[in-house]
């Protein structure tokens, strides 16, 4: 996996993915695409895209994606108690 990630410049925009239409008996709106495992770890990682987005369309994608997600937990894990130990030191008098 990447070490370094790039920070998402902005928060997502909410309902953003989302499909407007103005006929509620159209089917369900899906685009079938693929995306870079490294690009998809950094969307993962900043926030932009969750795994109930989507879905895997066959096993071994499935696989890798269940993977990118736990290295992307752990990841954010690693920041938030990286983040905590830096306010806890600047927080302590000198």
């Amino acid at each position: 996996m990447e070490k370094n990630v790039m920070a998402c410049a902005r928060s997502p925009v909410p309902g953003f993915h989302e499909v407007r239409t103005s006929d509620s008996f159209e089917e369900d709106h899906r685009i079938g695409l693929e995306i870079n495992a490294g690009k998809l770890y950094q969307l993962l990682v900043c926030g932009a895209v969750n795994v109930t987005d989507f879905r895997c369309l066959d096993h071994t994608s499935k696989s890798r994606v269940r993977t990118l997600c736990l290295h992307a937990c752990a990841h954010c894990l690693s920041d938030g108690v990286a983040g905590t130990a830096q306010r806890r030191a600047m927080e302590r008098p000198s």
